[in-house]
């Protein structure tokens, strides 16, 4: 069976996108006829979802906790005129342990990615998608929101953030 790609496919950016999750999402809108801009730390899982998913046009290898990288992001989807219909914020991570233990580094880390950059790729392109009156977001949490976390307490505060601010982005 061969694939064809429209050039005038409507794009998708999935964060997150080469573990769990994100290749499921990958796959989901794929199959869906989406052009994918994927995003993720790990140049060699990039390239392999590109061989697996050739909608998958665009592989940006970055570290999104880094406010320089996820500038750059924004200016590469608009230097190349790439608006997508769907944003899909995949990458987050969680740490375990006592939090007093963890490195205040780390612990910042989770912060800017779980909620900084979130919200930053949210803003940016909720509003080009309200410009059209066309678009989907889908901030990817966690039940941790909802249940003390013990051991995970950094985590829990960022996906309970996450949902206590679902109708700012309205």
């Amino acid at each position: 069976m061969s694939l064809i790609i429209e050039k005038e496919a409507p794009w998708a950016l999935v964060t997150g996108a080469t573990s769990g999750l994100g290749i499921q999402f990958c796959e989901l809108l794929a199959a869906r006829g989406y052009r994918l801009v994927a995003t993720a730390r790990d140049t060699a899982r990039l390239a392999a979802l590109r061989e697996q998913i050739p909608q998958v046009q665009l592989a940006l290898a970055g570290d999104l906790t880094d406010p320089v990288c996820l500038r750059n992001l924004i200016r590469h989807l608009k230097r190349d005129q790439i608006e997508p219909e769907v944003l899909i914020n995949n990458a987050g991570f969680g740490l375990y342990g006592e939090t007093l233990k963890q490195p205040t580094l780390d612990e910042q880390n989770l912060v800017d990615l779980n909620i900084q950059t979130l919200t930053t790729l949210t803003l940016e392109f909720a509003k080009l998608m309200q410009r059209k009156n066309k678009g989907y977001i889908l901030n990817v949490a966690s039940i941790a929101a909802f249940m003390p976390c013990p051991y995970l307490s950094v985590y829990g505060a960022s996906k309970v953030i996450l949902f206590s601010s679902r109708g700012v982005f309205s």
